[in-house]
């Protein structure tokens, strides 16, 4: 089953997104928010917005940060998920939230939409960039990922992988570290080629998951602690000698209670 919204102004988009989901993943049978004590504390009160609408090369809500300080991060007015401006960013870019810590007690959802396009190397070389990165803080509080890994089409490998990750803390929660990984993979021009909407979100009892597009990709029961996340967006590589020559564009992100 299929929900499809044209064209909602992009506040009542926002606001009803969580009703959206939630009735399509009851409907179908899907993953989702289901279990795990509920989704992100139930509430709606925003605690950061972005949708890159304001003119500028570099957006005010977002600073640089990191080794890849020196990496392609501006506005672009061409590409949005609704038609409208998005962050662009390629290189070994990292770009953190210029906003006070998130706290992760009683639950946090985090959604970022995401443009990874198609894309294809011949010269043998594997490139892994990041995306979206939960950061801890505060001590106590665990750290989270989404990244991706791309191959030459035509080898023997899947040439697209993303992949999702959690690790919990122990420092507040005594006796939780641990974690735990999941992935997608997707054949040359299956993979996502346009906005895909990442959700992270910490459940009022602590436990985790990710989504893309309203279905689990990833959950873990483990504690995920009570202290504070910082998020950042990457353009490039986990590491300086792995800089993938593509760029991710980032739009529409809403951390909420």
């Amino acid at each position: 089953m299929f929900i499809t919204v044209f064209q909602l102004p992009r506040i009542i988009f926002r606001s009803l997104l969580p009703v959206f989901l939630t009735f399509a993943l009851v409907a179908c049978g899907g993953g989702g928010e289901s279990g795990g004590g509920g989704g992100g504390g139930g509430g709606n009160t925003t605690l950061f917005e972005e949708n890159f609408n304001t003119s500028g090369s570099l957006p005010n809500n977002w600073s640089p940060t990191g080794l890849g300080a020196t990496g392609t991060i501006a506005h672009d007015l061409t590409a949005g998920y609704f038609g409208d401006g998005s962050m662009k960013m390629g290189g070994n870019s990292k770009a953190q939230a210029l906003a006070s810590s998130f706290s992760v007690a009683n639950g946090l959802r985090i959604y970022v939409a995401a443009k990874i396009p198609h894309y294809a190397r011949s010269d043998g070389s594997v490139f892994d960039a990041g995306v979206i990165n939960i950061e801890s803080a505060k001590l106590g509080t665990g750290n989270a990922h989404v990244s991706i890994s791309r191959f030459p089409c035509g080898t023997s490998v899947i040439p697209t992988r993303i992949e999702y990750y959690i690790q919990t803390s122990s420092s507040e929660v005594p006796n939780n570290a641990g974690n735990t990984l999941g992935f997608e993979e997707f054949s040359c021009g299956w993979e996502p080629d346009d906005f895909t909407v990442f959700k992270f979100i910490v459940h009022p009892d602590g436990s985790s998951e990710w989504q893309r597009d309203g279905l689990r990709k990833l959950s873990f029961g483990s504690h995920f602690g009570t202290g504070e996340v910082k998020l950042n967006l990457h353009g490039g590589g986990l590491d300086a000698g792995s800089v993938p020559n593509f760029y991710h564009w980032f739009d529409d992100i809403w951390v909420v209670k």
